[in-house]
């Protein structure tokens, strides 16, 4: 589900100014149908909710035109200067 979050941050770039980004902070998925390792899988994230700073984002993850997983992320804008900040003094 990387991909579904790297989609989802995709589209959220639209959603924020310059000096903004945005942060994971939830990640909901079920798994439908099995598949193998090495498959060829086509992930599809669209903005489904703005509120306010969250943005909630629905997800589908397909095989050969199957669906093997649905789910949901949430992503929150944040300061992009400020959230570094805050992350480097934790080191």
């Amino acid at each position: 589900m990387g991909r579904a979050q790297s989609g989802a941050a995709q589209l959220a770039v639209g959603q924020q100014a310059d000096h903004q980004a945005t942060v994971g902070v939830e990640v909901v998925v079920r798994h439908l149908r099995a598949s193998a390792v090495g498959a060829r899988i086509a992930v599809a994230a669209e903005l489904a909710e703005v509120d306010g700073r969250q943005l909630g984002f629905r997800v589908t993850a397909h095989e050969d035109g199957n669906l093997v997983a649905e789910g949901t992320v949430r992503r929150a804008i944040v300061e992009r200067e400020r959230f570094m900040r805050r992350v480097a003094g934790r080191s």
